[in-house]
């Protein structure tokens, strides 16, 4: 299995992610973007997605569910400013995210 390149398309007005875009040697995947209401710092959201999505590619071996790692990841970046995010009901917030792209996430 190897991932040939991760991509994200930016939407201009709010900068904010809109869909990230992967392929591995057999397939394309979308998956969409957390909808974020209000957004703090955008910045680190990309750092965030790729160590969510390395997370949830040793985690779980498939490369869609991956994408949601990443996502719920750079959701919660944009919910702060800084590198330091306050722990208590993270786990919770997470996994309702991560259910979140349980019902809405596909394949291309």
């Amino acid at each position: 299995f190897r991932l040939l390149f991760c991509l994200f398309l930016s939407s201009s007005l709010f900068l904010s992610i809109e869909i990230w875009k992967y392929v591995t040697v057999s397939n394309l995947f979308e998956v969409p973007a957390y909808p974020v209401k209000h957004i703090v710092d955008v910045t680190g959201a990309g750092n965030a997605y790729c160590g969510g999505f390395v997370y949830g590619l040793a985690t779980t071996g498939d490369a869609l569910q991956a994408g949601w790692y990443g996502g719920v990841s750079a959701s919660l970046a944009l919910h702060q400013f800084g590198a330091l995010y306050p722990l208590d009901g993270l786990k919770e917030t997470a996994q309702a995210r991560l259910d979140w792209y349980r019902q809405h996430a596909y394949a291309a």
